[in-house]
């Protein structure tokens, strides 16, 4: 997986969005590529944050030849602070659009909650260049 592209802004409350295009290459030849454009935001407290993503049409993320536009309908971290660690749940429910053999499915799904050593991976670089 790849963010391609992300655009951050802000809301009229002054919470941050950002719209990220994503793009999956598949693992079988069999399959598309497929890619999904999702708008983010994430709410902080002090001691925890949730971040919420959903699909959205985005004129200046036109579809491209050679990938299915997925649908993420619905996508949240949240991330709390507890006895001296940190406690993630996630939730997603997405539509990969298109036909995708069993197997594919199976191997994208048991690969799926890697995306949080993935975070993991960015908020420790993230603290190395900024410290507290």
């Amino acid at each position: 997986m790849s963010a391609v592209k992300k655009e951050v802004g802000k809301d009229s409350a002054g919470e941050e969005l950002a719209v990220i295009h994503f793009k999956y290459r598949s693992p079988s030849r069999m399959v598309y590529n497929r890619d999904f454009v999702v708008l983010a935001t994430t709410e902080r407290t002090l001691t925890s944050a949730v971040i919420a993503c959903k699909s959205i049409a985005y004129e200046k993320v036109p579809e491209e030849s050679g990938f299915v536009r997925g649908e993420l309908h619905a996508s949240a971290f949240l991330i709390e602070s507890v006895d001296g660690g940190v406690k993630v749940n996630y939730v997603v429910q997405a539509d990969p659009k298109g036909w995708i053999p069993t197997f594919v499915v199976n191997v994208v799904a048991k690969d799926e909650p890697l995306v949080l050593a993935t975070m993991r991976d960015y908020v420790v670089a993230k603290h190395a260049q900024h410290p507290p």
